[in-house]
């Protein structure tokens, strides 16, 4: 069996040997290499020590502009949103009583209630609209009423009991 001895040219191009000796022994090459790992190892704990003492720095920072990091990754930055939002919406409801609770549920759910409550009176889309806004449903953004036509076409596309529709006041009801 063999030892293939590394081409030293090819080697001392890439910067890992010293061309001042061509011929080396395999354990001179092994001592080369344990080196390289050594600085490679020290050099990776310099490294992580730097980053470490910037993110210090950052922290250091933040504490004394009251800013938060700039550099959030994604799901922190949009947990921070969220938190925000909740905080928001707790106010609101807090700050305006005369409103109604926020209603769970899909906005199938919320148009049949109000539709219910309005049972014997017919309700234009844009009147049903501002009720789902008034209720506070929050969807995925995009127009209100759009939202509302499409959930009521979606529920009579898929229910028995269909939402009725008179095309002359172009009024809805159950």
């Amino acid at each position: 069996m063999s030892t293939q001895v590394p081409n030293i040219p090819k080697m001392a191009n890439a910067g890992m040997v010293d061309c001042s000796t061509s011929e080396l022994s395999i354990a001179e090459l092994e001592v080369l290499l344990e080196g390289k790992k050594a600085k490679l190892v020290a050099l990776n704990q310099r490294k992580q020590a730097i980053q470490d003492e910037l993110t210090n720095v950052d922290k250091e920072l933040e504490e004394l502009s009251g800013m938060t990091s700039l550099n959030l990754s994604r799901s922190e930055a949009m947990k921070e949103s969220w938190r925000k939002r909740r905080e928001l919406q707790a106010k609101s409801t807090e700050e305006d009583e005369n409103m109604p609770v926020v209603r769970k549920g899909s906005l199938t759910h919320l148009i049949l209630g109000i539709l219910t409550e309005d049972s014997p009176k017919m309700l234009t889309l844009d009147q049903i609209a501002r009720r789902v806004k008034k209720a506070k449903w929050r969807g995925r953004g995009g127009p209100i009423r759009q939202s509302v036509y499409a959930a009521i076409y979606q529920y009579n596309r898929k229910s028995d009991d269909h939402i009725k529709y008179n095309k002359v006041s172009k009024t809805y009801g159950i």
